[in-house]
């Protein structure tokens, strides 16, 4: 007669431990903020007129920015063995120019017209990383790499005939150790471990080590340049440089 009191006694769930539950990220602290990108913003104006000066030896004192990267970066090419590439980079600059103004002049806050803040923060850190004088270098320098073109999302490269086949992570890695400060500092995670060492007693070579690759010397100014069609590459899968 009592049975409408029982309770069907269901077994007790114990709540999974989950460590991430404890905490939350602060704010902006996975990706660039607001100084970032102002920052970068403003490092575009010196990288620009930077690089003009190299060019003609004179510091561009009375041209509005805007005037420069219209009327002067088309006339000095930093890979004319690579045609399609400066015109984009130039029409780049050109929307970057537009963005900066309002980047610099306003908090962002009610700004309209603008891309995320990771996609600002990437592009202009790209094309001040193209335009600082370190990524400038000598044509020369780059005629050990040929045959540098996408094959879905593998680039096919070669040096010195030896052909490599690297992704993108891959890419990210080997910039990283190609790069003097970052050389022989960085843990990598994922993608080919890349690794180098100095094999010549006059520091003027380096060896470099990718997994599952046949290893590779390159002199400072070869690993700049290195650098830069490596940069230029992962910017615009479109690219193909053949000599």
């Amino acid at each position: 007669m009592f049975n409408w009191f029982r309770r069907k006694k269901s077994p007790t769930v114990i709540p999974l431990y989950r460590p991430g539950a404890d905490y939350k990220d602060l704010p902006g602290s996975l990706g660039p903020s607001v100084d970032d990108v102002r920052y970068e913003a403003l490092e575009f104006e010196k990288m620009v007129k930077g690089y003009i000066e190299r060019k003609t030896g004179k510091w561009p004192k009375h041209q509005s920015l805007a005037s420069l990267i219209k009327d002067e970066l088309p006339k000095f090419d930093m890979h004319p063995e690579i045609p399609e590439l400066w015109p984009k980079f130039v029409a780049q600059a050109i929307k970057l120019n537009t963005w900066r103004n309002k980047i610099v002049h306003s908090d962002l806050s009610n700004v309209q017209g603008l891309p995320d803040l990771p996609k600002l923060y990437e592009q202009f850190r790209s094309a001040n990383t193209m335009l600082r004088p370190f990524g400038f270098v000598g044509s020369r320098s780059r005629d050990r790499f040929s045959g540098m073109c996408w094959k879905g999302p593998h680039l096919h490269l070669k040096i010195d005939e030896t052909p490599y086949i690297l992704n993108a992570r891959d890419i990210g890695n080997l910039l990283s150790e190609l790069h003097p400060s970052s050389r022989g500092k960085v843990h990598f995670q994922k993608g080919k471990l890349v690794g180098s060492k100095v094999r010549d007693f006059r520091y003027e070579r380096h060896t470099f080590y990718i997994e599952d690759c046949e290893p590779f010397d390159l002199t400072e100014e070869e690993s700049m340049a290195l650098q830069d069609l490596l940069i230029c590459f992962l910017g615009n899968h479109e690219l193909e440089y053949r000599v």
